[in-house]
Parts: C-alpha cells; sequence; structure tokens
C-alpha cells in the first residue's frame, strides 16, 4: 500500500504511517536534556523544512512525547496531536521549494515504538540509555520527517547529568559544563536519516585505535575495556580495507559503541556501531558481524535506500562485505564465502 502521488509517494508495507511526502529536511537541530534517574527527557527540535509540493500543513512523526508549543518562523503555529504524530498548521501556503523554520518544544518518557518487526528507538537501562532506531524508533525520542528517503544535515546539543557519558553521531564540539550536567554538542554534516540517528548515555571510556584514513575507537564501559579491545583489535584494519575496496570513508570518524547489556544483534547508525558484550570475541561469528556493521557506513549509512522493500540492497553488500573480510584476513576467500552460502539456499 503507498500513501502519496508520484515518485514522492511512500511504501507503507514495512513501516506503515510514517513520514510526510509532501516536505523534505534540509537541516535538524536538536537541544537534548536527559535525565536517567527518571528517564524523563525535555527537548527542542528545530526542522528547516523544504515544501516538494504547495502545503498549508505538515505532519512529524513523534512518539508518545508531549508536545508543549510549535513555532513556524517563529510565530506561534495551531497543531493537533496524536500518539504518533503531530499535525502543524503551517499559517500560509508554501510553494513548491518554498521553506519554512519549524521549532517544537516536547518533552516526557521515552520508550521503545512498536512496529511490525519488534520495538526501536530509545531503550532505558539500569544506567543510561541507548537509542537504536532502525527502522521505526526515530520519532521514539524526536518530531522527524522519518523517511529514510528524507535525509538530512543535524546538530545534536545533549545534556545528562555529570557522572555520565554521552555518544551521539558526527564531530563531538562545544563540551560545558554547568549545575552538576554536562552539555556537548555534536555535528553531523553529512545527510542521514532519521532512523540512524542516536544517542548513547552511560558510564564509558573511549579507546583511540587510529588517526588515518579516520579516526577510529572504542567507546565501552570501563569494565567491559578489555574484552573490548581484544575482540575489536582488527577494526582500525577493516576500516583502511574499506577505505581502499569501497572508496573513501564516508564520514568523519567511526566508534563501536558497547552497551553495558547484552543485546539480540548488532547495529550501525551514521559514524558508529552499537554491540552488546555478548557479540564481541576473536570467532568469526563476532568478527563478520564487526566488518558488516562497519560496511553499513557506505552502503546503508552514506547511500540510503528510497523505500523501506529495498532494504536488501544495504544487508546484502553488507554480507558481501564479510565475506571480503573474511579472504582479506587469511580466513576463506570470497569465492568459497559465496559458494557456502549458496549451498544453503539448495
Amino acid at each position: 500500500m503507498k500513501r502519496g502521488s508520484g515518485d514522492g509517494s511512500v511504501d507503507e508495507r514495512y513501516v506503515p504511517h510514517h513520514g510526510d511526502p509532501t516536505y523534505t529536511v534540509a537541516h535538524y537541530d536538536l537541544v537534548v536534556d536527559y535525565v536517567p534517574e527518571s528517564n524523563r527527557l525535555t527537548g527542542t527540535a528545530v526542522l528547516q523544512v523544504r515544501a516538494v509540493e504547495p502545503l498549508r500543513r505538515l505532519r512529524l512523526d513523534l512518539n508518545d512525547l508531549r508536545v508543549q508549543k510549535v513555532l513556524v518562523d517563529g510565530v506561534r503555529a495551531k497543531y493537533r496531536q496524536h500518539r504518533a504524530w503531530v499535525s502543524v498548521e503551517v499559517g500560509r501556503e508554501l510553494a513548491a521549494g518554498e521553506e519554512a523554520e519549524v521549532l517544537v518544544a516536547y518533552g516526557g518518557r521515552p520508550h521503545p515504538m512498536r512496529g511490525l518487526d519488534g520495538d526501536a528507538g530509545w531503550e532505558e537501562l539500569e544506567e543510561g540509555s541507548i537509542v537504536a532506531s532502525q527502522p521505526h524508533g526515530a520519532p521514539s525520542w524526536f518530531p522527524c520527517n522519518d523517511l529514510p528517503s528524507v535525509k538530512a544535515p543535524f546538530r545534536m546539543e545533549l545534556s545528562v547529568p555529570q557522572a555520565f557519558s554521552v555518544v551521539a553521531n558526527g564531530l563531538p564540539g562545544e563540551t560545558r559544563r554547568t549545575a552538576g550536567r554536562t552539555i556537548q554538542v555534536f555535528d553531523q554534516p553529512e545527510p542521514m536519516a532519521t532512523y540512524l540517528a542516536t544517542v548513547h548515555v552511560g558510564d564509558f571510556v573511549q579507546v583511540d585505535q587510529a588517526t588515518s584514513p579516520v579516526p577510529v575507537g572504542i567507546v565501552v564501559p570501563p569494565d567491559r575495556r578489555e574484552q573490548a579491545v581484544a575482540a575489536l583489535a582488527d577494526q582500525p584494519a577493516m576500516v583502511a580495507y574499506f577505505h581502499d575496496v569501497f572508496g573513501p570513508y564516508p564520514f568523519g570518524r567511526y566508534l563501536a559503541v558497547v552497551t553495558p547489556d547484552d543485546l539480540e544483534i548488532p547495529l550501525e547508525a551514521q559514524g558508529l556501531s552499537i554491540f552488546g558484550p555478548n557479540l564481541l570475541h576473536d570467532g568469526w561469528d563476532a568478527q563478520r558481524l564487526i566488518a558488516h556493521e562497519l560496511a553499513h557506513q557506505w552502503f546503508g549509512n552514506s547511500v540510503t535506500l528510497g523505500h523501506w522493500n529495498d532494504i536488501w540492497l544495504h544487508e546484502g553488500f553488507a554480507c558481501y562485505a564479510e565475506w571480503l573480510w573474511s579472504e582479506e584476513s587469511g580466513r576463506e576467500s570470497a569465492d568459497e564465502q559465496a559458494a557456502h552460502h549458496h549451498a544453503r539456499l539448495a
């Protein structure tokens, strides 16, 4: 089933009722304050929106977080909030190609969103939080146009208690400390799909592994540092190899974020990947996943599907990258890996 018209239509078979094809977003600016003890999030999102077709209202995806106010070009706007989305009256007709600034102040207790393939989004941990939004969880923590084809640069200003660290997409910028809190700015200049936006709050240390072709490192709870360093020892070599065979690494840095809790599967975000400690060891089952998630930086994050029914393109390239790394690291050749997997289909 599709919603909309023409090339801007939305394929709803995989992620139904998300996104508005009548406009795109040129930039996101997110200011988020998070209190782990109460799982309370307060945020302000500024979206620079651009009409794809003439419009007088637009829809923002936002799940179970209460809107306090909406401004359009600095003027209070009428809006109607539903559980998973907000309808905003622009106050005038935007012509195709015309831009407007939409500010949304909001807050509440974020939690994962239900979807056809399970839960995704902001998840509270015993000490901190993680965000794993693929494919539908971005509206669990910020208002957005949640279509994978709508990619934009992001700026995030994140405030957490000083006892915690915070990691997000892009390069870290200004850091301020005030009233018992740390405020960290992250700048993601390369366009990013909303489902790839992520924030991790916890007790972390950073291990720098390499500086070329880009900075490469690990963000890990202190008690998991030794395990992570051993399991991810080949990560800089993987980055350098894929940089050679796929083309220049597309972002400013690459991090592996290790969560304090076990995870069912690893997951990539733009400029970083997320692993549970249960997924980190020196066996091939773990090493192939490290290569797989890294490969998504090229195929999935830099080059992104237009509709979710094309997700096989992301996963197919990442699986192929596993086989290439197998050969490069002295294990089975890519041809042997392909033959092995093809035989499993028979």
